[in-house]
């Protein structure tokens, strides 16, 4: 079957980076700007990707709510990792569209960097295509891709060293290698004391000092894995726990700290309390889980020649849990 990108947008902005978005992932384009009337195509003809203007949140509701009525929001003909939301406003000024369970992957628009955006989104597209998960297919074909084994929990600090060495090296500048590595820092304190879990699901180091040396073996063993292709940056995180709670990434994420400095703390645990000030700091921030399997939590920065254009650079958010 040929493949189709659907967008659901009035504004030709839209329309011009949908095209160039299917013209790089090689699919046709289907424009539908009603929220109700394209369900039909959302639903019949199993599109590679969505793009869906929110505008005021209202269209979005409109959507979902047409979906609840037709065929009901957890049918099985609904995918939500295909649908890309797009808006005006941050993530923590439409707070409600995470509270959908058709919300997966979110965007802010960025007009002056429709080119930019179309080659992220093609990428990733492309990438999600896939049923495994590697780095390597959000970076240009045949970068390198250096892997690191954490077997205890004090080669936390040098493997945040690695990696802003490994920034440095790649020519970042000192302000964004070390944001970048406080925002790798929060992902591996995480994977170290939030993940683990035992079958019944209950955390079993969450109220663990971050200070406590403990040795990683089997389940609790931590992969970090890295590239650089000379244009986009990509960090990996993972575990194999698959225990990270969806409701509470999107809680954190979509919450504003603006009379907060990003910290990590040294002796208590919070699951993702540092995200926000992660994806709000420029870069894009993808979450793929197995439940009870494997989380892999994965930054993309793009560089700039100066911290002001680095930080307000397009990204994408994305929450995928796999069924």
């Amino acid at each position: 079957m040929a493949k189709e990108i659907l967008l659901v947008s009035e504004r030709p902005e839209d329309a011009q980076f949908a095209a160039e978005v299917a013209q790089l992932t090689g699919a046709s384009l289907v424009v539908e700007p009603d929220p109700v009337k394209c369900i039909a195509a959302f639903v019949n003809r199993s599109p590679t990707a969505i793009f869906f203007d929110v505008g005021n949140g209202k269209r979005f509701k409109a959507f979902e709510a047409e979906i609840q009525r037709s065929i009901g929001l957890f049918s099985d003909r609904i995918h939500p990792q295909k649908l890309y939301l797009l808006a005006d406003q941050e993530l923590s000024e439409q707070r409600d569209l995470t509270l959908s369970p058709l919300f997966a992957n979110f965007s802010k628009r960025y007009l002056e960097e429709t080119v930019f955006q179309s080659d992220f989104y093609s990428r990733f597209i492309k990438g999600s295509e896939e049923a495994n998960f590697n780095i390597g297919k959000f970076l240009n074909e045949g970068t390198k891709i250096q892997q690191a084994s954490l077997q205890n929990t004090k080669m936390k600090l040098d493997a945040v060293e690695a990696v802003r060495k490994y920034l440095f090296a790649a020519q970042f500048r000192g302000r964004v290698a070390n944001l970048i590595a406080n925002a790798v820092d929060e992902l591996i304190m995480n994977a170290l004391f939030d993940a683990p879990v035992d079958e019944f699901g209950k955390p079993l180091y969450s109220l663990t000092s971050r200070s406590v040396e403990r040795k990683l073996a089997g389940q609790d063993e931590v992969m970090m894995s890295l590239g650089f292709d000379g244009h986009y940056f990509a960090v990996t995180i993972s575990d194999n726990y698959g225990s990270v709670d969806r409701p509470r990434i999107l809680k954190h994420v979509s919450s504003n700290y603006h009379r907060r400095t990003y910290q990590v703390s040294s002796t208590s645990a919070g699951a993702g309390l540092g995200l926000s000030n992660i994806f709000r700091a420029g870069g894009s921030l993808i979450y793929s889980v197995e439940p009870r399997v494997k989380t892999e939590a994965t930054l993309i920065f793009k560089t700039f020649p100066n911290y002001r254009t680095f930080k307000h650079q397009f990204r994408i958010l994305s929450v995928h849990y796999a069924i």
